[in-house]
C-alpha cells in the first residue's frame, strides 16, 4: 500500500516520490544492509572523525590567516555582503575558515588550486 501511495504521489504531485522506491533495494540486498549497519552502529566514531577534520581545517585556517592571508584573493569573486569584487577571501578569522572550507573541501585540488602561485 505504501508503494502504491508513493507511486500515485509521484505521478500526481512530484517525481521525487519515486525515489522512495529505491529504499526497497536496501531491503533486498544483505550487503547494503551491512553498509547501513556499519554507518549507524559507528555513528559516534564517524562524528569524531568529522570533528577532527574540522579541527585540522581550523588550524590550517589560523596559520593561513596569520602568515599568508594576502594570498587568499579571488579575482572572480563578485561583490557580496562581506567583500567587494576581487577582494580578499580572508578578511577575518571566521571568513578565512569558511573560505578554506568552501574552496578546500569542495574543490577537486583543494585550497591550493584557488590560491595564486
Amino acid at each position: 500500500m505504501v508503494y502504491l501511495a508513493f507511486s500515485v504521489q509521484g505521478s500526481i504531485q512530484s517525481p521525487i516520490f519515486y525515489s522512495f522506491h529505491l529504499t526497497d533495494v536496501v531491503n533486498r540486498f544483505p550487503e547494503l544492509q551491512s553498509v547501513i549497519q556499519s554507518v549507524t552502529l559507528n555513528g559516534d566514531q564517524l562524528l569524531m572523525t568529522a570533528m577532527l577534520g574540522v579541527m585540522i581545517i581550523y588550524i590550517y585556517s589560523a596559520i593561513a590567516f596569520i602568515f599568508v592571508y594576502d594570498t587568499y584573493f579571488d579575482d572572480n569573486i563578485s561583490g557580496g555582503l562581506l567583500n567587494r569584487m576581487g577582494d580578499s577571501i580572508c578578511m577575518n578569522m571566521m571568513h578565512c575558515f569558511l573560505s578554506t572550507v568552501n574552496y578546500g573541501v569542495r574543490g577537486g585540488g583543494g585550497i591550493g588550486e584557488n590560491l595564486p602561485t
